[in-house]
């Protein structure tokens, strides 16, 4: 595991949008640039339909699935003090805004 500490800086909530459709993903990144977070979103789901296995599924891919998606930062949260505050501000966005990954969100106390 990466020490957090040299990634908060670029730590930040983000939304997956489809541009057809209501759908919205909800996630949290420390990786230097959106565009890097959503390239591996779409590298899984891209292995994911290509394996024929489909024994990892993320719920993004309901909102990749339609081809359209656009990625954007909700909140920068360089500021923060620890990769479980991060989660909390992920949490915070999921259970405020209707998106597909309602469920199954890491397990933190609030």
């Amino acid at each position: 595991m990466r020490d957090f500490n040299k990634l908060k800086e670029n730590s930040k909530i983000y939304v997956i949008k489809s541009k057809n459709t209501d759908k919205i993903y909800i996630g949290c990144t420390s990786e230097r640039t959106l565009q890097t977070r959503l390239n591996k979103h779409v590298y899984d789901f891209k292995k994911y339909n290509d394996n024929n296995t489909k024994r990892y599924y993320c719920s993004s891919y309901q909102v990749l699935s339609h081809g359209d998606y656009s990625i954007e930062c909700l909140e920068d949260c360089s500021n923060i003090s620890d990769r479980n505050e991060l989660f909390k501000r992920e949490l915070h966005y999921i259970q405020t805004l209707p998106c597909v990954n309602k469920l199954g969100k890491k397990n933190i106390s609030l």
